[in-house]
């Protein structure tokens, strides 16, 4: 099926948690948040998540500045 991961279609396979798409397509290993169709996801949720055709996943990083 094919989503969108940060503005980038990809396909990904049917019946995928949030957690098997973030494992198989961030490499980062620093803290991020995500946003699933515009709605934060809590980190403790992400296996409970099933994707479905035409989400929207954005990976939001912090940042610092003044």
């Amino acid at each position: 099926m094919i989503i969108t991961l940060n503005d980038q279609e990809i396909e990904i396979p049917t019946s995928c948690t949030l957690q098997e798409v973030l494992n198989r397509h961030v490499t980062a290993s620093l803290n991020f948040a995500v946003s699933l169709n515009h709605q934060l996801i809590h980190r403790g949720s992400y296996q409970n998540h099933k994707i479905e055709p035409q989400d929207r996943i954005d990976i939001i990083l912090p940042m610092q500045g003044g």
